[in-house]
């Protein structure tokens, strides 16, 4: 328990450091709950499975712009696109626009451009470990289905009023793509029901961090 308390104790203050990137930190402690989340805030069955740092690909080139998670719903009808933020502030458009832009399209869309970004990566090895992920979870089953467009995009953040709330909320409108917010005082609920050291000391974290954001 000491060692799990010195982490988020660091997690504590390092947050508010300028350079600190604490998601890249905090991004696994978050994934351990984030299906029971995610089933609480969209009301139906998801997946464990997680596939952290998704491609979507870039219009007009092979690069591409990352999902912090994408994972599905059991019955694999839909796919959800998960963004994390630690900090209400640091948001952007065009974050939100490529995570509106791969709401809407097919699976099987989504599935052919990474074939694609693989094709001209250097890191061949490490896309064929994620290919190897999406087909753990699932996926091909879901291209397979052809699944529609418009999959359930999912924030979570410190709180509701992080920066360029309304103009997201116009932008995932207009699409017809669904968006949720889910607050660290929303998340802590569901960490809530486990008792383990892990959990309780992460529940202590996230009541500070959502009522001390940065």
């Amino acid at each position: 328990m000491e060692r799990i308390n010195q982490v988020f104790d660091r997690l504590d203050v390092w947050r508010r450091l300028p350079d600190y990137q604490m998601e890249r930190r905090a991004d696994l402690y978050f994934s351990l709950y984030l299906p029971e989340v995610l089933e609480a805030v969209l009301d139906e069955p998801i997946r464990q499975d997680l596939v952290p740092e998704f491609p979507i690909k870039q219009l007009g080139s092979n690069r591409s712009d990352k999902v912090d998670y994408l994972t599905a719903t059991t019955d694999a009808t839909r796919l959800v696109f998960v963004e994390l933020k630690t900090d209400c502030n640091s948001t952007r458009p065009e974050q939100f626009e490529y995570l509106c832009r791969g709401a809407q399209m097919t699976g099987e869309k989504l599935f052919n451009d990474l074939s694609k970004i693989r094709k001209t990566s250097k890191a061949k090895p490490k896309y064929d470990a994620l290919i190897a992920a999406t087909q753990a979870m699932g996926l091909p089953e879901i291209r397979a289905k052809a699944i529609g467009e418009n999959h359930p995009v999912v924030l979570v953040s410190p709180r509701e009023d992080f920066k360029g709330r309304k103009e997201a909320d116009k932008l995932f409108e207009t699409a017809g793509v669904p968006f949720k917010v889910v607050t660290f005082e929303g998340f802590r609920e569901s960490v809530l029901k486990h008792h383990d050291p892990l959990s309780v000391r992460f529940a202590e974290s996230l009541d500070h961090w959502w009522k001390n954001p940065v």
